[in-house]
């Protein structure tokens, strides 16, 4: 299963939004969003890696953009707890091919994976708001020290960041599927 895909959604004026997974995950679950016919997959993705960088292109003729993104590892040559540190970045270019304005957005879904397979997790997300930078910090409020205890956090940085801290089917039902994404 993914466990961090990442969405594209554009739209031209006067034209229906494309919405597109920067992923593939053919016949690997995802069945209540795979039925819809405007949430597919990009046609291919380029990969380039290079420890400790891993650079993706996103390919799809039908999208008014070209998607770039590069996946870097903390890597710190002789500072080996630094460099074990478990994370990375992602950075995102997002380039309009076309000479029309277009609206873009990206989507990242994350499911808290803090305290998985306890019966009480004791979930908490958090919003923390910082000059230039948005993150929703995933723990539990669970004092045991058991193995799956602990935090993980997501950052976005960007012009215009939102976010939705709570359950992703019930937000996509309401506002998504009743919205104006259109069929593409």
């Amino acid at each position: 299963q993914n466990v961090l895909p990442f969405i594209i959604r554009t739209k031209k004026a006067g034209d229906i939004p494309k919405v597109r997974k920067l992923y593939h995950d053919a016949g690997r679950g995802e069945f209540r969003s795979m039925m819809y016919s405007w949430h597919r997959e990009v046609e291919k993705i380029g990969y380039e890696a290079s420890f400790p960088v891993c650079r993706l292109r996103y390919i799809d003729r039908d999208l008014p953009v070209a998607v770039r993104s590069e996946f870097r590892a903390p890597f710190v040559p002789h500072d080996a707890r630094l460099s074990g540190t478990p994370g990375f970045f992602a950075d995102f270019t997002i380039e309009n091919i076309t000479g029309e304005t277009v609206e873009v957005s990206l989507l990242c879904k994350l499911k808290n994976p803090v305290n998985r397979g306890l019966a009480r997790r004791r979930l908490v997300n958090r919003v923390q708001n910082e000059p230039g930078r948005t993150s929703v910090v995933m723990q539990s409020s669970e004092t045991k020290p058991y193995r799956q205890n602990g935090s993980l956090c997501l950052s976005m940085t960007g012009e215009d960041v939102s976010f939705i801290r709570s359950d992703f089917p019930a937000y996509f039902a309401n506002d998504v599927l009743f919205s104006d994404y259109g069929v593409t």
